[in-house]
């Protein structure tokens, strides 16, 4: 009797990890087509320009043209790359470029003393903007996950109390959703989000140590902050303040190989969605099932109420994300495991 429970359970989960997996993917391809990343990096940058003005140029009308102009020329490049569905993160700003360009600029429009105070404002206001393009990504992120979320438990009508019943008295069913999962679990990499920026300047930079004679200077730039591209060319100018043919080397090299594993991101987003399209198809998944009717048959308000609730239990369910349920599967088939051998 527990080992069915159990079995139901874990079955259920299967189910919720399978959509929650579906919901990852279509972000990540929402993302892609999009090009989220380069408009979150706009609005972002757009709120930097705004700041400085406000802050700096109250009354200088010149000078805030001048400032837009350069924040500008800094993205053309960006916007470019963006119409070729490159994943722009919101870190992909050059924060010296930016600064250095704002200052020529303004060079001919501010004496000394307003330039040295445009610096100080530009480094606070920069971590502010890079904070600002974190957060608001994130919640454009988790808003999507949710949306999608209901979309996929409403189109497929993925009702909670439903489910569970009928994995209760359908062992095949169990079997194969437990068995469909367990394939999954062994290829979890393959279905991780995105790695962060770090993991990929990490990477990115022991890779250039395979080849580059700079071995001790990239060594030493693993220990620094890799969490932005700013960070990362940041630290790496000053590692090669005296070798500067070699900073533009590394850097153009380092961009380069970014670029190229953004790319193959994105190509993998649309790969993982296809595959998960074919992992509901497995499954018996449908869409619309029991048709519009199943939303609109007023004759039974409560087996409408039912379905309404059930789809919005699943739809909370399968927004928790797919490391959620992968961390609880492994939990539940540990305990089964261990039951086993008890018994």
């Amino acid at each position: 009797m527990l080992m069915d429970i159990l079995a139901t359970i874990t079955a259920f989960a299967s189910a919720m990890l399978l959509f929650s997996l579906l919901v990852t993917a279509s972000v990540q391809a929402i993302h892609s087509i999009f090009n989220l990343r380069f408009h979150n990096l706009r609005m972002g940058l757009e709120t930097f320009v705004e700041d400085i003005n406000n802050d700096v140029f109250t009354d200088n009308d010149e000078a805030k043209i001048k400032v837009k102009e350069a924040v500008e020329q800094c993205t053309s490049v960006k916007k470019v790359k963006s119409t070729v569905r490159v994943s722009i993160k919101p870190e992909s700003i050059d924060n010296d470029e930016l600064q250095n360009t704002i200052k020529q600029k303004l060079s001919k429009v501010l004496n000394e003393e307003q330039i040295k105070q445009l610096e100080e404002t530009m480094v606070q206001r920069f971590k502010n903007a890079e904070l600002f393009m974190a957060q608001r990504f994130q919640k454009i992120s988790h808003g999507l996950s949710i949306f999608l979320g209901l979309v996929i438990a409403t189109v497929y009508q993925i009702n909670t109390p439903d489910l569970l019943s009928k994995l209760s008295v359908d062992p095949a069913l169990r079997a194969a959703y437990i068995s469909q999962t367990e394939n999954l679990l062994a290829l979890e990499t393959e279905f991780l989000p995105v790695p962060t920026y770090a993991t990929m300047a990490g990477n990115t930079i022991k890779n250039l140590m395979v080849t580059s004679p700079q071995k001790q200077e990239l060594q030493t730039l693993l220990t620094t902050d890799l969490s932005t591209e700013s960070s990362v060319l940041s630290s790496m100018k000053k590692l090669f303040v005296n070798n500067t043919a070699a900073y533009k080397q590394i850097k153009t090299e380092y961009q380069s190989s970014i670029e190229t594993t953004l790319t193959q991101t994105a190509n993998k987003h649309n790969e993982q969605w296809q595959a998960q399209m074919s992992e509901v198809s497995l499954l018996n998944f449908t869409i619309m099932p029991n048709g519009l009717e199943y939303y609109t048959d007023t004759s039974d308000m409560y087996k409408l109420v039912h379905n309404y609730f059930g789809v919005f239990i699943s739809t909370i369910l399968i927004s928790l994300g797919a490391p959620f349920w992968f961390k609880n599967l492994r939990m539940m088939f540990d305990l089964q495991e261990r039951l086993r051998k008890k018994a």
